[in-house]
């Protein structure tokens, strides 16, 4: 009987496959202009641009962009599964036959040079806004009124007399 080990091989191949289930690399790769800067996903450091980041859920991601001397970029990064990922096809694709899908998704975010300084508006800006959105009803308010920022105050360059 030379077939006793055959089912034993078929056994340890089919748990082989299996623990190779998952094969797929899901990466995101963010740049900017300029490049060095920080970038931060969901709160936490990832790295400084041009940096590829390896993810393993799907869904939106915030994305904060930052380099001293230039604006901050904070942006929403939609991550959608693609369509070998979707449920119940991810089953067949990721674990039953593992192929090693790249799924590659790719942000640049553009820096404008000046200091990220948040400035206060002014009360009237505020409450305006309020207003318009308290009365905007169920269908939401059609353009808000712009923030407008206060002036800042002005150093005397004389003390009071």
């Amino acid at each position: 009987m030379r077939f006793q080990g055959v089912p034993a091989l078929l056994l340890l191949g089919a748990l082989a496959l299996l623990g190779a289930g998952c094969a797929a690399e899901r990466t995101l790769r963010v740049t900017s202009d300029p490049e060095g800067a920080e970038v931060w996903i969901d709160g936490q450091l990832a790295g400084t641009t041009p940096v590829t980041i390896e993810f393993f859920h799907y869904g939106t991601r915030r994305l904060v962009v930052r380099r001293p001397g230039y604006g901050t970029a904070t942006l929403r990064v939609p991550l959608e599964a693609p369509w070998y990922a979707r449920f119940p096809i991810d089953l067949f694709s990721e674990v039953l036959f593992p192929v090693g899908w790249e799924d590659q998704h790719a942000v640049h975010a553009v820096l404008l040079p000046g200091n990220d300084v948040i400035s206060m508006p002014t009360m009237r800006s505020v409450l305006d806004r309020a207003e318009m959105l308290r009365r905007a009803g169920p269908d939401g308010p059609g353009e808000l009124p712009p923030a407008i920022p206060a002036e800042p105050a002005v150093p005397e360059t004389e003390p009071p007399r």
